[in-house]
């Protein structure tokens, strides 16, 4: 049985072959992250006469503490920013800033993405609990000394508990390998 898939370009909603829709990265001020939409070319094409050469600016004030302000200006008034000399000088003598992936973006070195403080699982509050990271070797220390006190946080949590006996687990947390009898 084949399957199919029928894709529809975000602006018209008309179903549209998938090799015939271009891609937009909208970054929209009503919207904290850059939003992807799909189009036709045909329905892009008003860009051409509605859009103008801008310059996007971030702008990081000292003492503010509620994040860049985000300015889209015209080239030729961004351009007027510069009174010692030419713009154009001015940004060749600028230091380039590498861009991270916006998934990977943190407003500040002890909070995630979404503002919540970072969790170390390195403590016995935390290890065991389900993560991304690799295991640590005092998390796995925590969770082989403390495994009753750690599978009762994982069910009060909903997660299934950690057992020993399991390869995966007993790989992840350094349990010893079951031995078989002689």
């Amino acid at each position: 049985m084949g399957e199919r898939t029928v894709r529809f370009s975000d602006l018209s909603n008309q179903q549209v072959d998938a090799e015939k829709l271009a891609t937009l990265t909208v970054e929209h001020p009503d919207h904290e992250l850059p939003l992807r939409l799909e189009a036709t070319p045909e329905e892009l094409e008003p860009l051409k006469k509605l859009g103008i050469r801008a310059v996007r600016l971030e702008v990081c004030l000292p003492d503010e503490d509620q994040g860049p302000e985000r300015y889209i200006v015209p080239i030729k008034d961004f351009d007027k920013l510069a009174t010692g000399r030419p713009m154009a000088e001015v940004l060749a003598d600028a230091e380039q800033v590498v861009v991270a992936a916006p998934a990977s973006i943190r407003r500040s070195h002890n909070k995630t993405a979404t503002g919540e403080p970072l969790r170390t699982f390195n403590t016995l509050e935390s290890a065991g609990l389900p993560h991304m990271g690799k295991v640590s070797a005092e998390e796995a220390r925590l969770v082989r000394e403390n495994l009753e006190a750690v599978n009762a946080k994982r069910a009060v949590q909903g997660h299934a508990p950690i057992d020993p006996a399991n390869p995966i687990d007993a790989k992840r947390y350094g349990f010893s390998e079951p031995t078989s009898g002689a």
